[in-house]
């Protein structure tokens, strides 16, 4: 019997530090390809990617002209590629090539652009929007990663609820509570001082600012001192007892979670939430509100507060 082919965005996979998208990719990867054969498509003039990704898919690299965005790319680059591919196209981040006309599934993790400008260029918002709604109309699979996000969709674009399915992230087997017996020896390395706390940075919607205020009154409330941890692509301020230690491999990710105190997640909006679910995972309380799908990712594991604020954090 003639196996399956499916063809991957993998631009997810090509950032040298891997948000929650790209660590979803390098481990369902290995899965798919058991049963299909797994091409994973890449932006040329970007970096590699995870060794356990080129283990078990083929990896092409395709081209654009300098210093087109990733959605030209995926018009001049992959959808000629997938004129002569027979098989099934999977968007992984939210968008297709709107030139192409092959078998497809679209996953769209959130509706952050329709929902959170702030955390976009103007230009890049309304490009995105117009993709989606585009890809959304073309697609024959629609996928999205919690049940809030399916509901946010059909709501928002008007789609018949048969079109989107659900298939939530997944845990990867390093998040662990035992790995808190390590934790010491990375905290020296990485210069941090226990007690400590976890906060992420990145898009403004995650309120950084609302985590580092509530640490700073919880340093008071205490009367004592506590590092904060801030993790992610984020200008964390040159202050006293806040460490930013940059890119961490996963072990060393999942390690100093499950070290930490809490994660400080004052988010306003997350599609699935990943980190939520891999600090609860470690055995590391979860310090948010019930927000977006954080209830459906926590259910009652959550350290639930009344709202996204430093008080209340």
């Amino acid at each position: 019997m003639t196996r399956l082919r499916v063809a991957l965005d993998g631009r997810p996979l090509q950032s040298p530090q891997l948000g929650g998208v790209g660590r979803y990719m390098v481990g369902v990867i290995p899965y798919l390809a058991e049963e299909t054969d797994v091409y994973v498509l890449l932006d040329a003039r970007q970096p590699g990617v995870p060794a356990r990704v080129s283990r078990s898919a083929e990896c092409v690299r395709l081209t654009a002209p300098p210093r087109m965005p990733g959605l030209a790319w995926l018009e001049l680059a992959v959808a000629p590629w997938l004129r002569r591919f027979d098989g099934v196209f999977h968007a992984t981040f939210n968008t297709l090539p709107v030139t192409s006309k092959g078998p497809s599934v679209l996953t769209l993790h959130d509706l952050a652009t329709q929902l959170h400008p702030e955390d976009f260029r103007p230009l890049k918002r309304a490009a995105w929007r117009l993709n989606i709604r585009v890809s959304l109309s073309r697609a024959d699979v629609i996928t999205t990663v919690s049940r809030f996000v399916k509901d946010q969709i059909v709501d928002y674009f008007g789609l018949d609820p048969g079109r989107v399915r659900v298939a939530p992230d997944a845990l990867d087997p390093v998040f662990d509570a035992n790995r808190a017996s390590d934790a010491p020896a990375l905290s020296s390395r990485l210069g941090i001082t226990p007690p400590y706390l976890v906060a992420i940075g990145g898009a403004p919607r995650r309120g950084l600012p609302v985590a580092i205020e509530a640490w700073r009154l919880t340093k008071q409330r205490l009367g004592r001192d506590v590092t904060l941890v801030v993790m992610g692509n984020s200008e964390a301020p040159s202050e006293p007892g806040i460490v930013a230690p940059g890119f961490l491999d996963d072990e060393s990710w999942a390690t100093l979670l499950a070290g930490a105190q809490a994660l400080c997640y004052p988010t306003r909006y997350e599609g699935f939430g990943l980190p939520a679910l891999e600090a609860a995972a470690s055995g590391t309380p979860v310090a948010c509100a019930r927000v977006a799908s954080l209830p459906e990712v926590l259910g009652d594991a959550g350290c639930w507060v009344a709202e996204p604020s430093p008080q209340a954090m």
